[in-house]
């Protein structure tokens, strides 16, 4: 097999994913001990001979962690000085592509290591899975031999329910088209023109996929894509587990930590190193629980991601909830994550109130926040980074 480069835009700001972008890019969202961009790394290893970063805000944490992690291949970066969309972002990297083929993925989105495998036994291509929600994403329209013929972007109509992924197999000479596209709409040069205008000349195969890749476009999503991650978790511990704990599922216990007695654990679980988990309290579900974190006495945590230096303190309910890093959540803090009407929760994003389309969805808590003793947090409502609330606040809109 002929490894090749791969380029990994990751410049975006991640504005939906909001407070927890504030600190860092959004593909360094870590959970199940890795960020998002490591998860698809890891999948694309044995299909790449170097990594190509196109970076932007927070590009420091990228070229931090790739540093530490990743000696073993060829790791470069290219600074997107100017934000003009995607195309501009590929093209960016044009200088360190010395040749023939590459792939292209985003940072901020997971692909299975199948996909690379697919689009590596095609010349030139892109892969495109089957989505219900068609509307929210770029449709691929292509000819009785699936051959790309372009991108329709979100339409209203149905022309079709694959959808473009953003995993590509391009030649260089996608390069020399970019001076041909247009600025879109929104004042952007977009990956989607270059590769439709790309299509017109060159054969690119659309590889038809039912799974394996996981958007992450608002907080929820991450989520959705833990929970299917952490069914595939390998159950290890690498640190102590007292007696009179329950471990029941795949289950990850990484080097330092404690399950204190009492603990009882159902579901499927990631919990990092040098935390202390309990006594007497409950995980269930499925999560994800970053290093140095406590989980105190008489918690519960519920379908929830936890980032790394956390507190979670006695008495505490944490429910289909982000949580960021370094976050102290005071005693008795509750994160409800069902309305009482039952109707779907809806959450800011943007400035706009989101239908998620989610029955239970908790809170959403950025890095270094605090939370007072006995603060109880509405469903959908966020707690922005660096931000505190008061002993026995009701969080009924966000707190910035």
């Amino acid at each position: 097999m002929n490894k090749i480069p791969l380029i990994v835009l990751a410049a975006g700001n991640g504005t939906r994913l909001r407070p927890l972008t504030a600190t860092i890019p959004k593909p360094m969202i870590q959970f199940l001990g890795k960020p998002i961009c490591g998860h698809t790394i890891d999948n694309a290893l044995p299909f790449i001979s170097e990594i190509i970063f196109v970076v932007g805000v927070h590009k420091e944490k990228i070229i931090e962690y790739f540093k530490t992690n990743y000696q073993s291949i060829s790791v470069s970066y290219i600074d997107q000085d100017e934000r003009k969309g995607t195309a501009h972002a590929l093209q960016r990297a044009s200088e360190k592509v010395e040749g023939g083929k590459f792939y292209v993925a985003y940072g901020d989105d997971i692909y299975e290591s199948e996909l690379f495998e697919k689009l590596s036994e095609v010349e030139e291509g892109l892969i495109g899975q089957k989505k219900e929600n068609w509307k929210s994403f770029g449709i691929l329209q292509t000819n009785p031999n699936r051959d790309l013929i372009k991108i329709v972007e979100k339409p209203e109509e149905f022309i079709g329910d694959f959808v473009n992924t953003g995993l590509y197999k391009f030649d260089k000479e996608i390069f020399a088209l970019f001076d041909k596209i247009s600025l879109s709409k929104r004042g952007e040069y977009e990956l989607t023109d270059l590769v439709s205008s790309y299509a017109k000349t060159h054969t690119l195969i659309v590889v038809r996929v039912e799974s394996g890749w996981y958007p992450l476009s608002f907080p929820w999503n991450i989520l959705d894509v833990v929970e299917i991650l952490a069914s595939k978790i390998q159950s290890q511990n690498l640190g102590t587990v007292e007696d009179g704990a329950v471990l029941k599922g795949n289950i990850h216990i990484g080097k330092g930590t404690i399950v204190k007695a009492g603990a009882y654990i159902q579901g499927d679980f990631y919990i990092g190193e040098n935390c202390v988990i309990g006594p007497n309290c409950f995980l269930k579900g499925f999560g994800s629980i970053g290093d140095d974190c406590i989980v105190g006495n008489a918690t519960e945590i519920s379908r929830s991601v936890i980032g790394s230096h956390v507190g979670i303190n006695h008495l505490s309910y944490i429910g289909n909830s982000v949580v960021g890093n370094n976050v102290n959540l005071g005693g008795g803090t509750i994160a409800a994550n069902l309305r009482i009407d039952g109707e779907p929760v809806r959450m800011m994003v943007n400035g706009m109130l989101i239908n998620t389309g989610k029955k239970k969805l908790g809170t959403v808590i950025g890095d270094n926040a605090k939370t007072g003793v006995h603060t109880s947090i509405m469903p959908g409502r966020k707690i922005d980074t660096g931000a505190h609330t008061l002993p026995g606040s009701i969080i009924k809109e966000d707190v910035i």
